[in-house]
């Protein structure tokens, strides 16, 4: 038999195919730093080779606890904005870098770097171009964004579980039937992939995707914030005092991937307490297979980006059919830090509600839409005063010509994006557009 060893092709495909793209860019939100980004053409084949584990819906790669085949870059050059001219920054030998994020106050830049058994959490001072790691390889990125910044000085970081101890033996032998049971509910379902199918799947899930939460300052001092869980989220609010904290728990689902898990939201102060419950939602193994059905419960909670501590949520008014015929589908809620008051109702979306962009206390855009009538709105929301509401855009969403494209962002007082507003109070857009003379929007 004939050994075949891989062939490269012959010039001109050779140098077409191994041609590296253009580095990528980012600037600091204060504008005054660049980086740039180098990454390669395609992956080698022993990272193609690199083992993988489907469970729940997505695969991982076990050596280094992050997605299967996980895109990275290779070099890092660091620069001023107004000169443009990056610099090499001093890495290990052939780094395979992701996960860029600036510090609230401009002066780091975080990021992580892959080593054959797992993922550094490292971090670059912009000022002296410098970079070391803050971590062992203890990162887990499973399952989500594996860090953020809480404050300046401080990470929230998803750790690898110190005693998670060896992988667990996955017996050959089922221990009985597995069982499914409808009782007497509907429940449709879409197909999915590489889901759970069998208890020990189930072990393999908690034992690849638990996590500590841990903060993690730049002298290296960690302290844990979070006893060993499935995380999905750890968002801290814009003014650094508290953390959402979206985690899975069981019953799993052999039907659905993990996003469909039961799933708990709360508030937690920095320290780790819990503040508030958001909710605690059940399996969503009931959901009509429309587009625009949508989960039951508080949904879709997040931080706005212009105030220091306000959470907001969706809750459907259909309970997520869409074939309810029901004068609004989605209310759209908000709560104030420390949390003890009602949440206060902001707007009612007749359609499905799709994206807010925050700008001030008065000012924010939120857009509503429906699949079956291909309507997409957009509305000038008013937080202060709920009721002054109104219409910006009505149109179909596969009219090209009359989209004005998206609202522009800019960092706002709390380092996160905010709608990008003229010296009057105007909003600007981008989009590729369709037209020669662009469109205006009245508001």
């Amino acid at each position: 038999m004939t050994d075949f060893a891989w062939q490269t092709p012959p010039d001109p495909i050779a140098k077409i195919l191994d041609a590296p793209p253009p580095p990528a860019l980012m600037l600091s939100p204060d504008r005054q730093w660049v980086v740039e980004l180098e990454q390669p053409a395609m992956p080698s084949i022993a990272e193609l080779a690199e083992p993988e584990v489907a469970i729940a819906g997505f695969r991982i790669n076990p050596q280094t606890n992050t997605p299967a085949r996980h895109g990275t870059y290779r070099s890092l050059k660091l620069g001023k904005f107004a000169e443009f001219q990056p610099q090499p920054v001093d890495l290990p030998d052939d780094p395979r870098l992701s996960y860029f994020k600036w510090s609230p106050d401009d002066r780091h830049l975080a990021f992580t770097l892959m080593q054959p058994n797992g993922l550094e959490l490292w971090v670059l001072n912009l000022e002296d171009g410098k970079a070391r790691a803050l971590t062992a390889p203890i990162l887990n990125a499973t399952y989500g964004t594996p860090f953020r910044w809480l404050n300046a000085d401080t990470l929230v970081c998803k750790c690898v579980w110190d005693e998670r101890g060896k992988l667990p033996d996955r017996s050959r032998i089922p221990a009985g039937p597995i069982v499914q049971e409808n009782l007497g509910r509907k429940t449709p379902n879409r197909t999915y992939t590489n889901l759970l199918e069998s208890p020990d799947d189930e072990i393999l899930f908690d034992y690849y995707v638990t996590s500590t939460l841990e903060a993690i300052k730049l002298d290296g001092t960690r302290s844990r914030l979070v006893e060993p869980c499935i995380i999905d989220e750890a968002r801290p609010s814009p003014d650094g005092n508290y953390i959402l904290l979206k985690t899975l728990h069981r019953p799993y689902s052999y039907q659905l991937p993990a996003g469909f898990f039961p799933k708990q939201i709360q508030v937690l102060d920095a320290a780790g307490a819990p503040v508030y419950q958001v909710d605690n939602l059940p399996l969503a193994d009931s959901l009509s297979t429309k587009f625009d059905s949508v989960r039951p419960g508080r949904r879709r909670s997040h931080w706005r980006s212009d105030r220091p501590a306000t959470l907001y949520w969706l809750e459907s008014l259909d309970g997520g059919d869409p074939d309810r015929d029901v004068p609004h589908r989605d209310a759209l809620l908000e709560i104030d830090a420390p949390f003890t008051a009602e949440p206060r109702l902001l707007w009612k979306s007749e359609d499905r509600f799709r994206k807010i962009s925050w700008g001030r206390d008065d000012l924010a855009l939120a857009w509503e839409s429906s699949y079956d009538t291909r309507r997409l709105r957009l509305w000038r929301l008013n937080p202060a005063q709920p009721d002054r509401a109104k219409l910006l855009v009505d149109r179909s969403s596969e009219d090209r010509y009359r989209d004005p494209g998206m609202p522009m962002a800019t960092p706002g007082k709390f380092g996160r994006d905010v709608l990008h507003l003229t010296a009057d109070g105007g909003i600007y857009f981008s989009g590729r557009g369709a037209v020669t003379a662009g469109l205006s929007i009245r508001s």
